[in-house]
């Protein structure tokens, strides 16, 4: 598993089989299918980031997280592709937009979720900013990967604003 945060709180799985685990300090996704797990931040505006250490098939920041079909995510949706911004509504993706370079291990993903605005940042520089009502009270992080090459996430952080 996961642990603790070092804030206190701890993660929950989404998943009791797709698992996300730690290896060489870093998160990484167990199985090959959707690994994906979040923690409480306990406010609805923050600054969330993470570092893609091993860029794998596909991995995400998730933000504004309410449930398993409900949140927005920023990551690569494929090995080798560019940065994504998805907002996932009832279980499919509802906007997909392709919004910086390639994703490669040690990029710094940045977003700042503030009212209806999300602002994303890659490795320092705003790329993108969305406006979007899904998830305005949502208080959940997280973080996602999937597919057969492996992925890993290090320091995600979550700070208020």
């Amino acid at each position: 598993g996961l642990g603790a945060a070092t804030s206190g709180g701890t993660y929950t799985q989404v998943s009791g089989t797709d698992l996300v685990g730690i290896l060489g300090n870093c998160a990484y996704n167990v199985t090959t299918g959707n690994c994906r797990a979040y923690c409480e931040a306990g406010v609805s505006d923050y600054d969330a980031s993470v570092i893609f250490s091993t860029p794998g098939t596909q991995m995400y920041l998730m933000v504004r997280f309410i449930d398993a079909g409900n949140f927005i995510r920023v990551g690569n949706p494929s090995l080798g592709g560019p940065l994504a911004i998805q907002v996932i509504t009832a279980g499919a993706i509802t906007l997909s937009l392709a919004i910086s370079g390639v994703v490669v291990a040690g990029d710094l993903v940045q977003v700042r979720c503030a009212g209806d605005m999300l602002q994303v940042r890659h490795n320092g520089m705003v790329v993108y900013t969305l406006h979007n009502a899904q998830g305005l009270t949502a208080t959940r992080v997280g973080i996602q990967m999937s597919g057969a090459s492996q992925s890993k996430i290090d320091s995600l952080v979550v700070a208020p604003i």
